[in-house]
């Protein structure tokens, strides 16, 4: 029965960015990473990436989550200052779609 919520572990790699709009008055960022689903937020500010527009972030995340729950995950990509960090930019995924597709489901794990 797919409506019983249950838990599971959510795996999310980002690898690197491309072409991130600078954020620097050098014409570069310092980026990193914020995501968010429901409640939870992790970041990567104590990591940021220096003077790049093209970061490897190289980063995994295992995220509890319960289907059917929260399921918009965003991505942000911030700049780091200091003080002041600047939005670079983001992106909305709903994994829930996926936990209903049927070709996600007849997936064997």
């Amino acid at each position: 029965d797919i409506t019983k919520p249950i838990d599971l572990y959510l795996r999310l790699y980002i690898l690197n960015g491309l072409k991130l709009i600078p954020r620097d008055s050098s014409g570069s960022a310092d980026p990193y990473l914020i995501i968010k689903i429901g409640k939870n937020k992790y970041n990567t500010r104590n990591d940021y990436l220096s003077n790049t527009l093209e970061p490897g972030f190289y980063q995994s995340f295992e995220i509890p989550v319960i289907m059917p729950g929260p399921s918009r995950i965003d991505i942000e990509v911030w700049d780091w200052d200091g003080i002041g960090d600047d939005l670079i930019g983001k992106t909305t995924m709903d994994i829930e779609n996926r936990w209903y597709s049927k070709e996600w489901r007849e997936l064997e794990l």
